[in-house]
């Protein structure tokens, strides 16, 4: 984390938050091995907001609370380990349409790749989950007409490393179907 200067590049970097992980044999288990912080949310929820850090450890996905982004990040009392399966890589970003999403990568050999996008949801007491983000539905099964020598690029069959690809005509998740572009970081 940082503090950002008024020109916008100028930072300082700031101590790491303080991490409390479970201590309670109330909660379920707690991240063991190496642990990777996959980011932090300030999520706004029933007239308050708090701070979600994700956690991942092994093939799971931990979620810690704090009231500021210097923490103590507490392990949540509810849906503290909030993924089982395939929690590598976690990442919090915000849709176009300004929901707050998770990302993270599975593994199923031979292949790896990103899972579907989940919504990240916290209900009035405070309690974080991830649901399914209708965005997904633009993405299942298509192919995308690319610039590139070998013709359609097929998401379901390979791996797309570096280029340009046109997405004039691919239905946008927020737009009723519209033709737009993707609503996806890193595609614009």
């Amino acid at each position: 984390m940082g503090v950002t200067g008024a020109d916008g590049l100028s930072w300082t970097a700031l101590p790491p938050p303080a991490v409390i992980f479970s201590t309670t044999s109330a909660l379920p288990g707690q991240p063991s091995g190496s642990v990777e912080v996959g980011g932090v949310a300030h999520i706004h929820y029933a007239n308050t907001s708090k701070y979600f850090l994700l956690v991942c450890s092994g093939w799971s996905m931990w979620m810690l609370v704090a009231d500021r982004p210097t923490g103590p990040f507490r392990a949540a009392s509810k849906n503290y380990r909030v993924l089982d399966g395939a929690g590598y890589f976690a990442r919090f970003f915000k849709g176009c349409d300004g929901s707050q999403l998770v990302s993270h990568q599975a593994f199923g050999y031979p292949n790896h790749f990103v899972a579907p996008y989940k919504r990240a949801d916290v209900g009035d007491a405070g309690v974080l989950r991830l649901k399914c983000w209708a965005g997904n539905d633009v993405l299942a099964g298509k192919q995308l007409s690319a610039k590139i020598e070998q013709g359609t690029l097929d998401l379901g069959r390979g791996v797309f490393l570096n280029g340009s690809i046109d997405l004039e005509g691919v239905a946008n998740a927020t737009s009723g179907g519209a033709a737009a572009k993707l609503c996806l970081p890193g595609f614009d």
